[in-house]
């Protein structure tokens, strides 16, 4: 059995700073939540406007059918509708279901909007995590 002991203190300026750390993940998550939800609604925005400035008869449903997932730190948008991928990725020489063979080449609406979104979503990140860090005394 070792005989070696160690004694540590801290003074109560670090005990605040340590108490501050352990509320961190209570701040830190509802605000990374928040900027998840943000940029998905920008995203879903960019490609909304795309949609409606690209088609040549644009109709709504589906532009306005899009919906989000947000499960823990990931966030999903997407288009339930089933032609929604034919729409963004294009149906060129495919045969659908009533034998018509496609000329759609797509729109690539959902590349689009991540693209033109990459900005706004870079700073929501940076000033919800700023504005966690500020509320903890960081």
């Amino acid at each position: 059995m070792s005989d070696f002991f160690l004694s540590a203190s801290l003074d109560a300026t670090s005990m605040a700073n340590v108490d501050r750390m352990l509320v961190f993940g209570d701040i830190f998550m509802p605000a990374i939540t928040q900027a998840i939800d943000m940029s998905l609604d920008g995203i879903i925005s960019a490609a909304q406007a795309y949609m409606w400035g690209t088609f040549i008869n644009p109709t709504g449903p589906l532009e306005d059918a899009f919906e989000k997932i947000i499960e823990g730190t990931d966030g999903i948008v997407y288009n339930p509708m089933v032609y929604a991928w034919r729409r963004n990725d294009g149906f060129v020489g495919m045969v659908d279901s009533l034998g018509r063979v496609g000329t759609d080449a797509g729109i690539h609406y959902m590349e689009f909007a991540l693209e033109v979104s990459a900005p706004f979503i870079e700073t929501t990140f940076a000033l919800k995590t700023e504005l966690a860090l500020i509320s903890i005394g960081g």
